[in-house]
């Protein structure tokens, strides 16, 4: 009864297992293994149909049929170990995990070890302790390569990859992710495909190859769709609705949010569900709406608390940690980003460490402390240039131009900001664009060019008019009325 990701299939299949566990339930003469089957089977429709509580109910009434019999134990731990990992409770996932373990180890089951081996380091993963996960996935490769059971390599090649993706080696990732992709094209396996083809978004996502990402998210949509994944439509409307955001249009970034919320609800994973309310309370941040984006945060932070994800916890801790910044709180702001940074080293984070860095740089530069601004934002260029973070190099190089403009060495400034400018125009990061533009102004602005300031101000100024944020219209229109 392993299975790999929830799909949407008939409700009829489950209500029709049902209905035959509770016909059984009535009948004169029960025997254990039958309701072990019936059961069982109960709990994988209802998996199948993303029922996940349900399943959880009947997968923990199998194990009072399973008469102590180790391989029926192990499968059913196994599986209550998967559902607890995709509701986001990873302590819970890795105790059921652990007991599978053990039981393979006494069965000497080299294939139960390696999927016990390859559902630890999910749920080690998921808590952000990435070495360890490393270590499980490739303990479990080692056997299933002697096996030659392509399927399951291929899944061990997903979770290499976002192991990748999370510590920022995307080369790396976008190797493991293309290799799986191969493996479930040539077995036929549309799920697997489907998965693969929207992991290899994330990774153009994180280059800033906006155009591939998307057009890797729509493939995979249109697959999920024909599935009727649930779990896997929300996900894909999530990531086109970040690259919208990334491209400034921030309606559709929170249509697409939104609808994506509503699924994940329905399905009850907590962990997504976190994830989704935290990227609805950064759409909200960029549009300078701060009370709804901290209410939004706030919700994604209890969630993520209460399950214990690692990652999910700095992520938000950081975005709390911006926005009180953007408030001009920097006491609040500091406490959140230090809070954030320590998480992210503790787990090796490498794309959240420099984040962290970059607005703890910022806070410090409207202190006026530049000398700690420039320290900060060069480390965190340093691991953008590492693991080539293109969105995050520009910001970087941005950032640093704003430094140097306030120490006044404009040569300096005008060189960082124009290479920045560059990029963001050949990867079209129109967000990050506006702000260039901005920097480029205030530049000119300060060595009394009037004429070129004015040049850049009205180009911000009609990025920022197609993303509707009206206080930075305002600001570029004031900024343009002095140069009349």
């Amino acid at each position: 009864h392993s299975f790999k990701n929830p799909f949407i299939q008939n409700d009829e299949k489950l209500n029709k297992a049902l209905k035959e566990y509770e016909e059984y339930l009535k009948s004169k003469e029960q025997h254990n293994n039958i309701l072990f089957e019936l059961s069982s089977k109960v709990a994988v429709e209802a998996y199948d149909s993303a029922r996940l509580e349900l399943s959880l109910e009947y997968f923990k009434k199998s194990l009072l049929y399973a008469e102590n019999q180790k391989e029926k134990l192990y499968l059913v731990y196994a599986n209550i170990g998967v559902l607890y990992n995709d509701t986001g409770e990873y302590q819970q996932s890795i105790k059921y995990q652990s007991k599978a373990l053990k039981i393979s180890e006494k069965l000497k089951d080299n294939q139960f070890i390696a999927v016990s081996l390859e559902n630890l380091a999910k749920a080690y993963f998921s808590l952000g302790n990435y070495k360890v996960s490393l270590n499980y996935l490739n303990d479990a490769l080692k056997i299933q390569k002697q096996f030659k059971d392509q399927a399951k390599i291929a899944s061990i090649f997903q979770t290499f990859g976002s192991v990748y993706n999370s510590l920022g080696d995307y080369e790396k990732s976008l190797i493991y992710f293309n290799d799986s992709l191969k493996i479930y094209i040539e077995l036929g396996d549309k799920s697997g495909e489907a998965i693969s083809l929207g992991n290899i978004g994330v990774i153009y996502d994180s280059l800033s190859e906006m155009d591939k990402a998307l057009e890797y998210y729509q493939k995979s949509l249109r697959i999920k769709k024909q599935m009727n994944d649930k779990n896997g439509i929300a996900t894909t409307l999530g990531n086109i609705g970040i690259i919208y955001q990334k491209l400034g249009k921030f309606e559709t970034a929170l249509e697409y949010q939104f609808e994506s919320l509503d699924i994940r609800k329905e399905v009850g994973n907590k962990k997504s569900v976190a994830n989704t309310l935290g990227n609805i309370s950064d759409v909200y941040a960029e549009l300078e709406k701060f009370e709804i984006a901290l209410d939004y945060a706030q919700q994604s932070l209890n969630l993520a608390k209460e399950i214990s994800a690692q990652e999910g916890i700095a992520n938000v801790l950081h975005l709390m940690g911006a926005i009180y910044l953007k408030r001009d709180d920097a006491k609040l702001s500091l406490q959140y980003l230090n809070d954030a940074l320590k998480i992210q080293k503790q787990i090796g984070h490498k794309f959240g460490i420099a984040n962290s860095l970059e607005t703890i740089s910022t806070l410090y530069m409207h202190q006026q402390k530049y000398d700690l601004a420039l320290k900060y934002q060069e480390d965190s260029l340093k691991i953008r240039r590492e693991i080539n973070n293109k969105s995050g190099i520009v910001t970087s190089l941005n950032n640093l131009a704003d430094i140097y403009k306030e120490l006044g060495q404009f040569t300096k400034s005008l060189e960082l900001a124009n290479e920045a400018l560059a990029i963001t125009k050949e990867k079209k990061l129109i967000t990050i664009e506006a702000k260039v533009l901005l920097t480029l102004a205030q530049i000119y602005e300060k060595q009394n060019n009037k004429q070129e300031a004015k040049k850049y101000y009205l180009l911000a100024r009609h990025i920022y008019e197609a993303m509707k944020i009206e206080s930075k219209i305002n600001m570029m229109n004031q900024k343009i009325k002095e140069y009349v």
